[in-house]
């Protein structure tokens, strides 16, 4: 039986578009592709190959996203790593996943690791050729059930946990999201969260389907200035980041905003309020590591009220709240399970649900409340 194949769209429909911005440097499509296919050329010529576990540390970066690209073309899982981490916890994560290999930004090139037996520079891997060798390249396909990421919990509830992820989980998320706050060519969506959050993946594949662009803060100025220097039209946000923003914030600086993106916690009723009294174009959110990101999301044009819930269920999702509460969760974004000593622990029922441990509700609209 064929594998189904999934194709990145905004690579074959808007070539000539921007596709990673920064404010020193801009990538089109094209441009991309072109320096992952030459990332990927270096690194099988280092040993890797495809289905590896290619762990990476690193902040947000053009050299990032294109070390990503570069391993999901060859078939190869990335697993990110927080910047938070000490050197103990990523030596006992990448061994209880049996990840061997470890790719650093040369700003954590000095940290010392004793477990990954290979060590490479972000740098050196994603130097850009200016020069575009072919368009011929601009289309190109994977597979819906190719393992994509690694990502690790929060560790909220205790040890953080690692996440496997395909391909076709992060493309359903983002084709669902990109369905309800819609992201065109033109606009840019600031990388505001980072890439060892599933939250900062989500990003990167709603552009690669829709043809926006994804916009690099520079991590010197306040998240006010980056809106203004980069003029940035979309954005996700976590309930202190809307805080700070609505502490420094004026009139002005909504005019290219056409939505904000909140999650990750609850975010207080009162802060909901203060931002559409602001004129903001929030958009509240629920949703999970295991699922990809989102789950259910109030619409733009949704009124106060429906603000103060946590939306309806995107498309490509499942869910349904169990007799004692509890809001359980499926459909083609839910994540294989947790990888433990090298094997995927598959963590659905028999129904092929996953439970949250999370306690909801439905209204009568089909808005959650949790």
């Amino acid at each position: 039986m064929a594998k189904k194949e999934i194709t990145f769209t905004a690579f074959k429909k808007s070539p000539q578009n921007p596709a990673v911005i920064s404010a020193e440097s801009s990538l089109t499509f094209m441009q991309l592709l072109q320096s992952a296919i030459e990332t990927g050329e270096r690194l099988a010529a280092t040993g890797i190959k495809r289905d590896d576990k290619i762990a990476i540390l690193a902040n947000t970066s053009v050299e990032y996203i294109i070390l990503l690209l570069a391993l999901w073309k060859s078939g190869i899982t990335a697993v990110p790593l927080s910047t938070r981490w000490s050197t103990a916890q990523i030596d006992e994560a990448l061994q209880n996943i049996n990840c061997k290999s470890l790719i650093l930004s040369d700003k954590f090139l000095k940290e010392q690791f004793t477990y990954p037996s290979q060590i490479l520079s972000l740098e050196n891997l994603t130097q850009t050729n200016s020069i575009v060798r072919s368009s011929a390249n601009s289309k190109f396909a994977v597979t819906a059930d190719q393992m994509a990421t690694i990502i690790f919990t929060s560790g909220s509830t205790g040890i953080a946990k690692a996440a496997v992820h395909t391909i076709g989980n992060h493309y359903f998320n983002a084709l669902g999201s990109n369905r309800n706050i819609l992201f065109n060519p033109g606009d840019r969506w600031l990388l505001s969260l980072p890439l060892y959050h599933v939250g900062g993946v989500a990003i990167i594949f709603r552009s690669f389907l829709s043809g926006g662009s994804v916009a690099i803060p520079e991590h010197k100025l306040s998240l006010q200035e980056n809106l203004a220097n980069l003029r940035i039209t979309h954005l996700s946000l976590v309930a202190t980041q809307l805080y700070r923003l609505l502490e420094t914030f004026s009139d002005i600086d909504s005019n290219h905003l056409q939505a904000i993106l909140l999650g990750g916690s609850a975010i207080p009723e009162s802060l909901i309020k203060r931002a559409v009294e602001n004129n903001l174009p929030i958009c509240q959110s629920y949703g999970s590591t295991e699922m990809a990101s989102q789950i259910t999301t109030t619409r733009p044009e949704d009124s106060l009220q429906h603000l103060y819930t946590l939306g309806q269920l995107l498309p490509y999702r499942k869910l349904q709240i169990a007799p004692d509460g509890e809001i359980l969760v499926g459909g083609g974004t839910l994540f294989q399970g947790y990888l433990e000593k090298g094997t995927c622990k598959i963590v659905r029922d028999k129904e092929d649900w996953f439970h949250t441990g999370d306690l909801g509700s439905m209204d009568e609209n089909g808005y959650l409340h949790v």
